[in-house]
């Protein structure tokens, strides 16, 4: 008799626990009615403050915005735009307020990072023009590119106007140079005394 095996076991994998559902910080379906309701009402009510609050607290926390100093001025501009174009959102054309106030706080740190910018190139001209010290760096790259660009622009200026004129540089170099007499040579004196007799 030949002996049997056994088929082999499969190990039995415990089922993966239900994920619960993810959580939110504003959802529509809450930030909608409230919406309608302090419409309504013509104000803005603490929970629909709080919600935009969370919107630009939690839109500042993206990675576009990480490395920037001046983050609190950002969502405090956010805040007051925010404030401002709360009750402007209009049901009737959207079901998503979420994303209109997302951009309008995406709008006001865009604005804030502009104004920044702005003050540091000031800040920075300053500095170029009274020689403290370095500017940023970005200022320099920019400035170097623009002198640059001034240079090129010339000498391109310059060789339309030789190329105008008729000649260009070799021919010019080749021409005879007139010598034309010219003042007292280095050291001499313009005026010289006169002799007396």
């Amino acid at each position: 008799m030949i002996p049997t095996e056994k088929p082999a076991e499969t190990p039995v994998t415990p089922a993966k626990p239900a994920t619960p559902p993810k959580k939110h910080y504003v959802r529509n379906k809450d930030l909608l009615p409230e919406i309608i309701d302090c419409r309504e009402k013509g104000i803005v009510s603490d929970k629909l403050g709080r919600m935009l609050l969370l919107i630009v607290e939690n839109y500042a926390r993206k990675y576009n915005w990480a490395n920037y100093t001046f983050r609190d001025d950002m969502k405090g501009h956010a805040m007051v735009h925010l404030s401002n174009a709360a009750l402007k959102f209009d049901p009737a054309r959207s079901n998503n307020p979420f994303a209109y106030y997302t951009q309008v706080a995406k709008n006001a740190f865009i604005q804030i990072i502009k104004q920044e910018r702005k003050q540091r190139d000031i800040k920075d001209l300053h500095i170029v023009e009274g020689g403290e010290g370095l500017p940023s760096w970005t200022f320099q790259d920019a400035y170097k590119a623009e002198m640059d660009a001034q240079k090129a622009d010339r000498e391109t200026s310059e060789q339309a106007q030789s190329e105008y004129d008729g000649t260009t540089e070799t021919a010019a170099s080749e021409a005879p140079k007139l010598e034309l007499e010219s003042g007292p040579a280095e050291g001499e004196e313009f005026l010289k005394p006169k002799e007396e007799k």
